[in-house]
């Protein structure tokens, strides 16, 4: 369910152009801290631009998803990845069109179509080397007009053996989708920014959308940040009823103004209530589902590290090179 507020329609508008403008080779990448609604931001732009079946052509797909994995002791397995990636353009996962979806004849038939070719074409990238499955994959997403591929969870990408940067991924996955003449959509939490730290022609290629919590020490995002809480706060019932209000700045605090984590303290909140068999969420209930310290701790170095990524001195860098370039009436 989208949650409708400032900086998610913010950044899902941005997500929507860059998707919208075809460009084979480039890298979109949607950023964002656990909980701000990156996942129903991504599904909500793919059904909008792909969620009609019946316009895709036969045995075309405009988009798959697939999600990195820390599958070799806990370390990013690009085989794996090169393999999941081949399969996913025979026996595509759907999620993305059709959870939380009303079905249609038209979703009916593409989830029949994708059964009958599992039973065809399940584990097709068995005894395919890695290189293999990306040559075959390069030239069946052209067959299928593949446009986005969509990699979920990309920060996976970072955690390799000490021989392996993330950048070798990343470079590998930029020529794989020009070959293709697709695009690629990285979604990632905050460490994702060093999937192109210190690769400037990573970088170059790469489009970056930020999704942002609220910063409630500025004026303007404390209101949007009052708002997205009342609405959030309209789905329950609160003793007395102004409580929401009255508690906004611990909850600002208990959650980082994060959506998500707003929505989990008040389902956590309203399961005490009825735990004590009242309907009404009261301040004891709310304050009972707050964090302990160290969980808390951990929360806010995410949104922390979030804003040092974004920001990253970017003024003071450009001022620095602009006053170094740039010749003086002395000189």
């Amino acid at each position: 369910m989208i949650i409708p507020h400032r900086n998610f329609e913010v950044a899902r508008a941005q997500l929507r152009r860059y998707v919208s403008k075809h460009r084979p080779g480039r890298i979109i990448v949607l950023i964002g801290v656990g909980g701000v609604g990156k996942t129903t931001m991504r599904w909500n732009v793919m059904r909008e631009l792909y969620g009609r079946p019946e316009c895709w052509g036969l045995g075309c797909i405009p988009t798959i998803e697939v999600m990195a994995l820390l599958a070799e002791k806990a370390y990013f397995n690009s085989k794996g990845w090169a393999e999941d990636s081949f399969d996913q353009l025979f026996t595509p996962d759907i999620s993305w069109l059709i959870r939380g979806a009303t079905p249609s004849p038209e979703t009916v038939k593409v989830r029949e179509a994708i059964a009958l070719s599992s039973a065809i074409w399940k584990d097709v990238s068995r005894n395919l080397t890695e290189t293999q499955c990306w040559i075959k994959f390069k030239n069946v997403a052209r067959d299928r007009a593949l446009n986005l591929y969509s990699l979920e969870h990309a920060s996976a990408l970072c955690i390799n053996h000490k021989d392996t940067s993330p950048a070798h991924h990343i470079i590998n996955l930029m020529s794989v989708m020009e070959s293709a003449g697709s695009m690629a959509l990285l979604t990632t939490i905050q460490t994702g920014t060093a999937l192109w730290a210190g690769r400037s022609e990573i970088r170059r290629r790469m489009d970056v959308v930020w999704a942002a919590p609220y910063n409630v020490s500025d004026r303007e995002e404390m209101r949007c940040y009052l708002s997205l809480l009342r609405t959030i706060g309209s789905r329950y019932e609160f003793r007395p009823r102004d409580l929401l209000g009255r508690l906004a700045p611990e909850i600002a605090a208990a959650t980082a103004a994060v959506c998500g984590e707003i929505t989990n303290l008040l389902d956590r909140a309203e399961s005490n209530a009825l735990d004590a068999d009242r309907s009404q969420i009261t301040a004891a209930d709310i304050e009972t589902a707050y964090y302990n310290a160290k969980d808390l701790g951990t929360l806010w170095a995410d949104v922390e590290s979030f804003w040092a990524a974004k920001h990253a001195d970017k003024r003071d860098a450009v001022a620095a090179r602009a006053d170094k370039i740039w010749p003086t009436e002395e000189a």
